[in-house]
């Protein structure tokens, strides 16, 4: 997807021009450029003139900032409409981090986390959702099986059977089967 480093530093480029132009926020020329700044890129060449008006037109620190809003705002927008965004930009952000770039920095700052470890925290999160779903719903359904079978066990093994007795043999004791295999249905299916 990404054959080169330079490939992987426009992608991130790119996606921060165009969520300046969406927000009508104005990224100078200077500023635009310096997206690509380099030091191991061999295709990026520098041009002194840019630099000295980027230092004449914005701090480091507030152009970094500007970038990493942009940057967050630009993966949320494209995570939120697009469900492949994610390994897009974790493939990109792999390939640039095999040099140095200016812009790994604000990536870093921006998304960076999400990035690296996004596929991980996912993975962590189906598997806390597997063991809410078993602890819920399967483990629930057995108990309540188990009460059921006990209401019944008790029943029989009581020779005074008195009214209330037959209640929860009646009534209770197939709430609680039924419930129990409903759960256990429940968890059979979201498995």
């Amino acid at each position: 997807m990404f054959a080169s480093q330079s490939q992987a530093k426009r992608f991130f480029a790119n996606k921060i021009i165009a969520q300046a132009a969406l927000e009508n926020i104005n990224l100078s020329e200077a500023e635009g450029k310096m997206l690509l700044f380099s030091e191991s890129d061999p295709e990026f060449i520098l041009d002194p003139a840019i630099v000295a008006r980027f230092d004449t037109e914005i701090s480091e620190q507030d152009y970094e900032i500007k970038v990493t809003d942009l940057l967050q705002r630009a993966y949320k927008h494209d995570i939120e409409s697009d469900c492949n965004a994610q390994d897009i930009y974790r493939k990109a952000y792999e390939v640039l981090r095999q040099g140095d770039h200016y812009l790994q920095v604000m990536i870093d700052q921006a998304i960076g986390r999400k990035v690296r470890f996004g596929f991980i925290s996912d993975l962590r999160l189906e598997l806390l959702l597997k063991i809410g779903r078993f602890a819920l719903l399967l483990m629930s359904g057995i108990i309540s099986i188990i009460l059921a079978l006990g209401i019944v066990f008790a029943y029989f093994m009581d020779q005074s059977r008195s009214s209330f007795d037959m209640t929860l043999l009646e009534v209770e004791a197939p709430l609680l089967g039924g419930l129990g295999i409903f759960l256990i249905y429940s968890w059979l299916r979201k498995r």
